[in-house]
């Protein structure tokens, strides 16, 4: 899947159609959706610079891969689950997290970009 590199960050991409698809989670709520993009915009500041984002509690490393996710605990408890590559940090999905089997769904959606991601990147590299 291809990426795209997030405005006034040197570090952070998005899978193309990201912002799209966080902006229609929340349908006609635009004033959620402004004051969560500013909150989101902040937590994206310290992915971008942040040595070790894991010593802040909206960071955690999702056990059995090699994905991470910022967690704010919200109105919405919106997720963003991204993908380290070196130094640079790719935002693979947006989620609201209801429940249990919404992080489940929204990992494995992940999983399957991160994947195209990674099979992009190698015949890149071997072109």
């Amino acid at each position: 899947m291809k990426s795209e590199k997030v405005d006034g960050f040197n570090r952070i991409y998005s899978v193309v159609g990201f912002w799209e698809k966080l902006k229609k989670l929340y349908g006609k709520s635009t004033v959620d959706y402004k004051h969560d993009l500013i909150k989101l915009r902040a937590q994206l500041l310290v992915l971008d610079s942040a040595l070790d984002i894991y010593k802040y509690p909206s960071f955690e490393r999702l056990s059995g891969t090699d994905l991470s996710a910022i967690r704010m605990i919200d109105k919405h408890n919106l997720r963003i689950i991204f993908k380290v590559e070196k130094d640079n940090k790719c935002l693979l999905i947006a989620f609201f997290e209801k429940n249990k089997s919404d992080y489940q769904k929204a990992l494995a959606t992940a999983l399957e970009r991160a994947k195209e991601s990674e099979d992009e990147t190698s015949d890149q590299e071997s072109n």
